[in-house]
Parts: C-alpha cells; structure tokens; sequence
C-alpha cells in the first residue's frame, strides 16, 4: 500500500426507538384507517454493519477517503426499509 494509503475494518452498531411525542393530524388518522407507516410504535430497530474503508494521501495536507459496509444483522419493527448497502466518500483537508 505504500507510505500514503491506509485500510480500515470496523464494526458499527445502531440501535434506535420508537418515535415519541404526538401530532394530532396523525392520531386521527391512524383512527380512520390502517396505516401501519405512520404508527409511531413501529419504528424501533437494531442494525450492525461491518465497513471496510481506504484512504489515500493526496497531498501533505489533503486525504480522501471512500468506506463501504453492508449489514450483517437487522431487526426492524415494523414496515421500515432495510439497509443493503452504504457508502461514504470523504475530503479531509488540514490547515
């Protein structure tokens, strides 16, 4: 890899709850019809993903950098989306 290039394995775990609060507008709809999206009870969810990422040194000041993960665990509850993949890309610049 050289003087100017690293490699990066990390593990990142979330963990998220229920929406709390109420909106008015929401409760009565939830009341008039079946809409499991906008029930606040079914938002919590538990996700671990494993990322492996490179940076390179551009210059003496500059580095940029690109991370991909994919989940190795999910738990949603809930009609929530999953997560396939993520990406990250980055400039650092020192001053």
């Amino acid at each position: 890899m050289g003087d100017k290039s690293t490699l990066s394995v990390r593990l990142k775990l979330l963990d998220w709850g229920n929406i709390s609060g109420a909106d008015a507008d929401l409760s009565m709809m939830l009341m008039n019809s079946v809409v499991p999206t906008a029930d606040p009870d079914l938002r919590a969810g538990t996700r671990a993903d494993a990322l492996i990422g490179y940076n390179y040194q551009l210059t003496q000041a500059a580095l940029i950098g690109v991370e991909v993960g994919v989940p190795v665990y999910q738990d949603l509850d809930g009609p929530q989306l999953e997560t396939d993949l993520t990406m990250q890309l980055g400039l650092q610049y020192e001053f």
